[in-house]
């Protein structure tokens, strides 16, 4: 399957908070219908320090089933499918004393890569609300035709250079 990314994040419509969420999922690897992803966020709720609170989605990361970000009334619920009937995204938080964040997760969604492409990932603050939001899109990878391939060529002397060396050919 394809792998996924997300970001930059922006803030969730309607979100009018302090915190400026900003990061990115890095990679998302879908294997069958499990995906482990890497993220990396500042800004985060720093109520989250010893982790979830008892509001639901506190301090959560999460995939939702809407594919915007820029309609809070579209971007629905967790998305989980198949033959996973149990959300299993209850369970998954954050933990982050100073708002920054580095991890790996993986969950169970029943999806496979092409069902998760283009869901929106939100990012949830200790009072469950939503605070910022980016979709899963294909990620970049080095040879990707959209990618610029650089090279250098037709060598010449260095301004000021006065040695015996002649170098010529490309990069």
């Amino acid at each position: 399957g394809a792998t996924l990314s997300a970001g930059p994040f922006v803030p969730y419509p309607g979100y009018t908070g302090n915190l400026a969420v900003s990061g990115a999922v890095s990679q998302m690897i879908t294997v069958g219908t499990t995906q482990t992803f890497d993220l990396s966020f500042t800004g985060l709720d720093t109520a989250c320090a010893s982790g979830a609170g008892p509001a639901a989605n506190s301090c959560g990361v999460h995939i939702h089933s809407g594919k915007t970000c820029s309609d809070a009334s579209l971007v629905g619920g967790h998305y989980y499918a198949g033959l996973v009937t149990v959300d299993p995204w209850t369970s998954v938080a954050y933990t982050s004393s100073d708002g920054a964040l580095s991890a790996s997760l993986r969950v169970e969604t029943g999806g496979a890569a092409a069902d998760v492409l283009g869901r929106a990932s939100i990012v949830h603050g200790f009072d469950g609300g939503r605070v910022a939001c980016a979709l899963l899109v294909e990620a970049a990878s080095a040879c990707d035709a959209a990618s610029p391939v650089l090279s250098a060529g037709g060598f010449v002397p260095y301004p000021g250079y006065g040695g015996e060396l002649c170098v010529g050919g490309t990069v």
